[in-house]
């Protein structure tokens, strides 16, 4: 009777710490800003209103952005970025390493850092080397600011 108990208590403590163990962390200690989220505007494009959809892809240490728009009968890349981030408190830092523009065929031509047409692929986008900003996050709505812009994206 006594080995009974002490097997069945031995049994009882080991369920008892798998369970804690496993409920005590589910592995994602992203920060929140983490994963992929989408704004959709409309905008005026040469007189037809159309929808431009940035889709932003975040990890703790990198991004990835699209720009797409949207015409009703197709949906056309227009651009792409992609390289580090740095996040400290609040503040947002991207560093490009790549960008791409839509060529005549609507093919994105990626350009990377070091490479020649690097300062024109930057200019062409309005970019800097460096781009800082800060952020927030809101429920399923991340919010990022740079230059006194404010931008609204939705967790997809």
């Amino acid at each position: 009777m006594i080995k009974i108990k002490t097997t069945l208590g031995l049994a009882l403590i080991a369920l008892l710490t798998l369970t804690f163990v496993s409920c005590e962390k589910n592995g994602n200690d992203d920060p929140d800003y983490v994963g992929t989220w989408v704004n959709e505007e409309q905008e005026d494009f040469f007189g037809e209103t159309v929808t431009v959809i940035s889709k932003l892809i975040l990890t703790k240490s990198t991004f990835e952005m699209s720009v797409s728009l949207d015409l009703d009968i197709l949906v056309m890349q227009m651009a792409g970025m992609k390289g580090n981030l740095s996040v400290t408190g609040n503040q947002i830092t991207i560093m490009p390493t790549s960008v791409a523009m839509a060529d005549d065929e609507g093919n994105l031509v990626w350009v990377n850092k070091g490479e020649a047409g690097w300062a024109d692929a930057l200019d062409e986008m309005d970019m800097d080397e460096t781009e800082t900003g800060t952020y927030r996050v809101e429920g399923n709505q991340l919010y990022i600011t740079v230059d006194g812009s404010e931008d609204v994206f939705t967790r997809e």
